[in-house]
């Protein structure tokens, strides 16, 4: 058998086993914080796996689109290319009629400056036109005149003529006197 241990031995015991106690509640405080911890960090994995999944998935789509964007990009572009033909062609054709345009009014200008100076010279012409009419009126009256006149001295002349042969006793048949044309 065992001896029987003595009060001091058993305070000593007991002093041991206190201490034990303690250091035992010590490592239940630690494994708490430590399970705690594990449990925070196993939160902290199944977050982050999940963030990795989807940023797996988000890469996984990103990739189909990227090479449903390689297919496209020749089609694209040939599109692009095609419109941006009609595009230039539109252009071309825009140019193309400003400059007519531009031709247009230009020509308008003409004519209508040729039109301007086209009624000024009809304008004119019909001034002138009075203007000759007015001089033919008096020409025609000066000449009407002249001819009355002419008239009157040849009358005048063949009674005197008349008289004149009358007074040297011719009876022979005058020749009737000649007008002079005008």
């Amino acid at each position: 058998m065992e001896p029987i241990p003595t009060i001091p031995t058993l305070a000593k015991m007991g002093k041991m086993l206190e201490a034990t106690n303690g250091l035992v509640l010590d490592i239940l405080k630690e494994m708490t914080q430590v399970r705690t911890a594990v449990s925070s960090l196993q939160l902290e994995v199944s977050q982050l796996q999940s963030q990795v999944t989807l940023q797996a998935t988000e890469i996984h789509q990103q990739a189909e689109v990227n090479d449903s964007s390689r297919r496209l990009v020749p089609e694209l572009t040939k599109v692009v290319f095609k419109l941006s033909k009609e595009v230039e062609e539109q252009s071309a054709d825009r140019r193309t009629l400003l400059r007519q345009l531009e031709e247009q009014k230009t020509l308008l200008a003409l004519q209508q400056g040729v039109t301007e100076r086209v009624a000024v010279a009809v304008d004119k012409l019909e001034r002138q036109s009075l203007g000759v009419g007015l001089q033919l009126k008096v020409v025609h009256e000066a000449v009407t005149q002249a001819s009355e006149e002419q008239s009157w001295q040849t009358e005048e002349l063949a009674a005197q003529l008349a008289g004149i042969r009358e007074d040297l006793g011719t009876t022979s048949n005058p020749s009737p006197p000649t007008q002079s044309p005008i």
